[in-house]
């Protein structure tokens, strides 16, 4: 799937009627995710290897000089270990609450970053 299938996939469980905690965590995860392979294809990053883990994609855009960069890489680099984190705590703490607000903020995170590569279009 492309970045922008995953996004909308990830709006999709969100907003369905029946929505509940489980399709919350999945669109938190889908919407880091989403963010994870337009960043890792801007940077020349293979997702699918090692070059393209969370840790090393965060490593790659913190090296980014945000003064040369796109408003999207700017936006994705100021945020994307909180990103990450959310949806890590998504997937990963099936004990602890995750709810429609954790599933929004994680979606307006992804939005702002999909929206600045838009506009820069």
């Amino acid at each position: 799937m492309k970045p922008d299938e995953v996004l909308g996939l990830a709006h999709a469980l969100a907003a369905a009627p029946d929505a509940g905690e489980p399709a919350w965590r999945a669109a938190a995860a889908l919407a880091q995710r989403a963010v994870h392979l337009l960043v890792a294809a801007h940077l020349g990053l293979d997702p699918a290897g090692f070059a393209g883990t969370p840790r090393t994609l965060a490593e790659a855009l913190a090296a980014v000089d945000p003064s040369h960069a796109p408003d999207f890489i700017r936006i994705a680099r100021r945020h994307f270990i909180t990103g990450w984190i959310a949806g890590e705590r998504a997937l990963g703490r099936p004990g602890e609450p995750f709810g429609a607000r954790d599933a929004r903020l994680s979606l307006a995170y992804a939005d702002a970053v999909f929206g600045a590569r838009a506009a820069a279009n």
